[in-house]
């Protein structure tokens, strides 16, 4: 019976425009914990997919809950586009959504984020949204010889949504973060004239504000 579901499943997803390969299967795993870093139990997290960003025009293919860690694990068949994946917690269209929380979505899923047809993500904080505000941080190139290689956030971050992928690190960077507490932006550029690569550092300092901006100039 379990098979047939499988096939039937892969009939519509099939009928979809979405093309699946009927014999690999991806696994999905990763944890889920509150504010205060203790595991949430039986969390949903769903897994859809689209028709190539074509259209709105989604589909779920995968569903599960975290156990008593916090953990999740979840197989799905494998699309030909990977990039059409999304995987939702605490999703608003989830019959066990909770509104007080904030809901995380990964996306832009490529080949490179699996090893052996697994992809581990990292630990989802459900950050209350009562303690969460806006952080906009944007990168402004006044060396025309400057190249930003990477940037990196130390802090209580409680982004919503994760391009595993981004493909321009250079456009504004728009953060859902703890408020009350003080973020470092560590980021890299490299002088393209003499190859030299620095390190540096920015400081955020986060209060009850709806909104913050910063900028850092490289």
């Amino acid at each position: 019976m379990r098979k047939l579901l499988i096939i039937l499943c892969l009939c519509i997803f099939y009928s979809c425009d979405t093309r699946y390969d009927g014999e690999v299967r991806l696994q999905f795993t990763g944890r889920v914990v509150d504010e205060n870093n203790n595991p949430i139990q039986n969390q949903e997290v769903t897994i859809e997919a689209n028709n190539n960003f074509i259209n709105d025009s989604f589909h779920h293919i995968g569903i599960g809950h975290t156990d008593s860690n916090g953990n999740y694990s979840i197989l799905v068949p494998s699309p030909t586009n990977l990039d059409a994946f999304t995987l939702h917690i605490n999703d608003e269209f989830s019959p066990t959504y909770n509104s007080q929380l904030i809901n995380i979505k990964y996306y832009n899923f490529k080949d490179t984020n699996f090893l052996n047809y697994k992809v581990q993500l990292p630990t989802s904080k459900l950050y209350s949204l009562i303690d969460i505000t806006n952080l906009t941080v944007t990168f402004n190139k006044i060396n025309a010889n400057n190249e930003l290689l990477d940037v990196s956030y130390i802090g209580e971050i409680s982004s919503e949504n994760y391009n595993l992928n981004e493909e321009n690190i250079e456009y504004p960077h728009y953060k859902r973060v703890k408020k009350n507490q003080i973020i470092e932006i560590k980021y890299k550029v490299k002088n393209t004239t003499n190859s030299v690569i620095s390190t540096n550092s920015s400081f955020v300092t986060i209060d009850n504000s709806d909104s913050i901006n910063h900028s850092i100039d490289y």
